[in-house]
């Protein structure tokens, strides 16, 4: 079977990150009248950092949980204790639970579905964790589960090739071609989706995250501004 295979990021891709976390900031530090914009631009590096760290073994994923939110918070001005911390934690899963798809992502996938595409995750982060956001958003109507890959089921992440390498495995096994100009990465990150995919050989387009600037030497094949122009670039490449 010949076909395009269209690999997603899901965080900051398929939905918005900024939306439960500033749902949590509101329901526990309203009070401290942040700018909610400058606060997530904070939140999102160290959450990157923190992450690193956890992956290398050097914290625990609670420590990685307290440590992001502290130190974001004291990059903004304001001090949280270890308790509050965790509590925000807590907060942000439960909305997290409640997360919904960006505007028009089911027109996309439903029309690459259409289209007789293969559709894939791939995705950073511990993989029950992912795992709860891929059902909580609806995904498996679209995308079945065992074409869903996370970090976390093998200790290696984007913008690690090994990863990209795996999912092509997973391609292969559900029997369509595999050949590296028909597989391309459709994720909001220069730094993990953009750079790994370019080292794996595949095509990539860059999903700009509103709000957010990132600054990286790997550049997209393609990007769009929001998932109306990412579908005309899928309508055009299929």
């Amino acid at each position: 079977m010949v076909t395009n295979a269209f690999i997603f990021d899901m965080d900051d891709t398929l939905y918005l990150r900024k939306d439960p976390y500033i749902r949590a900031y509101r329901d526990m530090f309203s009070s401290f009248l942040l700018d909610e914009e400058e606060l997530y631009r904070v939140s999102r590096k160290w959450s990157e950092i923190t992450f690193r760290r956890q992956k290398q073994g050097e914290v625990s994923l609670e420590q990685m949980h307290v440590d992001r939110v502290v130190s974001t918070f004291r990059e903004m001005g304001r001090e949280v204790s270890v308790k509050e911390a965790l509590a925000f934690q807590d907060r942000y899963a439960y909305h997290q639970d409640h997360i919904t798809l960006r505007e028009g992502t089911e027109k996309v996938l439903s029309y690459l579905n259409e289209k007789g595409a293969f559709l894939g995750l791939l995705s950073n982060g511990p993989s029950d964790h992912q795992r709860a956001k891929y059902r909580a958003l609806g995904l498996a109507a679209y995308i079945p589960e065992d074409q869903v890959l996370i970090s976390g089921d093998l200790g290696i992440h984007k913008p690690d090739v090994g990863i990209f390498h795996a999912y092509e495995d997973i391609i292969e096994k559900k029997g369509f071609e595999t050949d590296k100009s028909r597989i391309c990465i459709i994720g909001d990150s220069l730094e993990t989706d953009i750079a790994g995919g370019r080292g794996a050989g595949w095509m990539t387009i860059l999903l700009r995250n509103p709000g957010l600037e990132e600054k990286a030497e790997a550049q997209p094949d393609l990007e769009a501004a929001d998932m109306g122009e990412l579908l005309t670039l899928l309508q055009a490449l299929t």
